[in-house]
This record gives C-alpha cells, structure tokens and sequence, in this order.
C-alpha cells in the first residue's frame, strides 16, 4: 500500500510535457476554401501563433491579387486581420500598406472597435483618411500657353496664318483701307498745305478745310486703322486658345474597386 501511494505521488509530481500545437489539419491555406482557410488562420491569431497567422493571412491576401473571385465582406475580414497582424508583429508600414490595399476594392470598409486593439483602429482610420483625400484631388488643369508672338502682325496675317483665309482677308481689307485713307488724305494735307501756304490766313477757307480733312477724315482713319489692327490681333490671339491643344495629361488614382485614369487636356 505505502508504494502504491508513492508511486502515485511520483506520478503526480512529475511535470507533463508541453505539447506543441499543430497547424489546423487538412487545411491548405492555398487551395482550400477561403472562408475556411479565413477561419483558421484567425483561430492561430488568437491562439498566439503571429508567424503562421500572418503567414496564412498573407496567402489570402495573394490569392485575392491573384484574382480570385471572394466576396467584399470576406476581402475586408482578411485584410483587416492582416493588417493587424502585420502592426502587431512590428510592421507598421506593412499594415498601412494592406488597409490601403483594402480602401483601394472598399473604401467604406469598417473595422470593430471590440474586436481589434485600439491602436488599430486608430490606424486603419488615418489610412482610409488618406485614400480619400487621394481620391478628392480634382483632375489637372491644363491651360493654354500665351498666344505667338505672330498674332501681333497687320493686316489679316494672323488669321491667315490659322488658316482662316476669310478672316484674314476681311480684317486685312478693313486696315488696309482705313490706312490708306489715312496715309492718303496726310499726303493731301501736306502737298495743300506746301501750295498754299502763302496764303492761308487764320480763318480762311483754306485753314478751314485743311482743319476738317485733318480732324475730319485723317485723324479718325488713323486711330480706326489702328483699332481694326488691335482688335485682329486679339480675335486671332482668342482663336488661338480656342482652338489650342494641349497633349493628354494621364492621372492615375486609386478609386473604390480598383485605379481610375483620368485623362486631361483639351481635345
């Protein structure tokens, strides 16, 4: 009896060994089911395992780069717990980088504040904040250069320049004749007033009438030649913008579901 006892007190102060857990059985993280393969790599998460959690967490998330068909919600529950599993192992860029992933096919996304530690919500909340600031960047503005110097010439030039062979001539034919009325009636005055210059008085006739071609005819056809020169440059100068354009300006931007291109310019 007295060996019995002590071999049961033997028995019982021995310690037991430590047995080593396995990974989940018949499972294959990378062919088997994916809500399945979801739930045991959660259950290694929560049984401390973090090296092989994150390794099978990493094997969904490739599978979902790799295009296989898997529900939002199921998206969502695996790269949340990647990205926890990746700040908890140390690896912060790496989670910020998996919930950017995660924004980028579910931008509305949510995470519980009663499953996951909060530091991780902090973080997959200043990601999401970031993604759609990203997402709000209005798309470039291109605009024109300023006109050539060329829009500057006389008489049509420009437009005809631009191809536009009916502007050119109608504004060319409108400077071409109020210049030579201008042109012409100064050479008139200066020839009217070298013959009759001895004998213009002030107040004769002929005072007159130089002042009325001078102010009547001449002065008015000048600043005229000179509007109609301005107002073709400015026409063509407008037509230019226009008409101008720019070469496409590509933007690429992260969007629910995937990358929006955005295209800029003017066509």
């Amino acid at each position: 009896m007295f060996w019995w006892w002590l071999s049961i007190g033997s028995a019982r102060a021995e310690p037991a060994e430590e047995a080593v857990p396995e990974p989940p059985a018949q499972i294959d993280p990378v062919s088997d089911d994916f809500v399945r393969v979801l739930e045991a790599a959660k259950q290694l998460w929560f049984e401390g395992r973090t090296l092989e959690a994150r390794e099978w967490f990493a094997t969904l998330h490739g599978r979902i780069l790799a295009g296989e068909s898997v529900e939002l919600a199921q998206v969502t529950e695996a790269l949340t717990w990647l990205g926890e599993v990746q700040y908890q192992d140390g690896d912060p860029e790496g989670a910020r980088l998996t919930f950017e992933a995660l924004f980028a096919r579910n931008i509305d996304a949510t995470i519980s504040p009663y499953s996951h530690p909060a530091e991780v919500v902090y973080l997959f909340e200043l990601v999401r904040s970031e993604v759609k600031d990203r997402l709000s960047v209005p798309p470039p503005v291109v605009r024109p250069p300023a006109a050539p110097g060329w829009v500057l010439a006389p008489l049509g030039i420009p437009q005809l320049v631009q191809g536009r062979t009916g502007a050119g001539l109608a504004s060319g034919g409108i400077q071409l004749a109020l210049g030579t009325a201008s042109v012409g009636t100064r050479v008139y005055l200066a020839r009217l007033n070298n013959k009759e210059q001895p004998g213009i008085l002030p107040g004769s006739d002929a005072e007159l009438r130089i002042q009325r071609l001078r102010y009547g005819v001449q002065w008015p056809t000048t600043f005229l030649a000179y509007g109609a020169w301005v107002a073709g440059s400015w026409e063509a100068a407008r037509s230019f913008r226009i008409h101008w354009q720019a070469e496409p300006v590509v933007l690429v931007t992260l969007q629910p579901g995937g990358a929006s291109v955005t295209v800029g310019g003017q066509f």
